[in-house]
């Protein structure tokens, strides 16, 4: 089937998502979204995050799923996912890149000759990309300007981006010389059926939460658990803290 640009944004016929990183909610999302009756769905994921989904997805039938096997390098991975891109899908959705060194560069080569659209999470740092010198982190500082000039030669190969909030795209559009399209897809559904556990009932105490992933360069953990010891010392009836983000390294294990 030939399918122009126009074709395949107005009617995508054989849809593909990839997210090797994170986001499994995203991913489920992006299922529901993707998947009618003019189009087949592929998702290319890891066996974790394919657990993980599974336990939103009820109509896994619908789907079609390329497992990144156990041993099998993300580049490897990439490699496979090009070559079955380029053979059967008309639209492909990445969702997850990390802006690092080593993420980018797995993706500096990816480039299968199908439509493909980026999620872009952190907006300043794929459209406003900047070295930067810090001589107190300094593999931070190395990490960040290679990741900045690959950001410069993966970008363009992308035939447009989304975000998941209004504002965002508001500002690309504003703040930024970008001039392909850019999509606002939600990351969350509403479902008539309940796939989230059951709310708990009011215990009267206040609940205070910290969402996001737990990592150090995001937030700075030790000082709030260290506040929150003291006070749950006095106040354990009256007050509960939830960490709600995932633990992806050391430190988030810890914390």
């Amino acid at each position: 089937m030939d399918m122009n640009k126009d074709d395949v944004f107005r009617k995508p016929v054989r849809v593909g998502i990839l997210e090797i990183r994170r986001h499994p909610v995203v991913l489920y999302t992006f299922s529901r979204i993707f998947k009618t009756e003019n189009t087949d769905v592929t998702i290319f994921t890891t066996e974790e995050l394919l657990s993980r989904f599974k336990t939103w997805s009820h109509d896994q039938q619908r789907v079609e799923y390329v497992v990144k096997n156990r041993g099998e390098s993300n580049f490897s991975f990439l490699r496979r996912v090009e070559k079955i891109c380029s053979d059967r899908i008309d639209l492909l959705f990445v969702n997850t890149i990390h802006e690092t060194f080593f993420d980018l560069l797995g993706h500096l080569c990816f480039n299968p000759s199908c439509r493909m659209v980026l999620t872009v999470h952190h907006v300043n740092a794929w459209f406003k990309p900047e070295l930067r010198f810090n001589l107190k982190h300094p593999v931070r500082t190395i990490d960040n300007n290679l990741s900045s000039v690959l950001i410069k030669f993966i970008l363009p190969k992308f035939d447009a981006v989304n975000v998941i909030y209004p504002p965002l795209k508001e500002y690309i559009l504003k703040n930024t010389n970008y001039e392909k399209e850019v999509f606002v897809l939600p990351s969350v559904v509403f479902e008539k059926k309940n796939i989230y556990p059951k709310q708990q009932e009011n215990d009267g105490k206040i609940k205070i939460v910290a969402p996001g992933l737990i990592q150090k360069h995001r937030k700075d953990f030790d000082v709030v658990l260290r506040v929150f010891n003291k006070i749950l010392k006095e106040h354990n009836d009256k007050i509960c803290f939830y960490v709600l983000g995932a633990a992806y390294d050391s430190y988030g294990q810890r914390i």
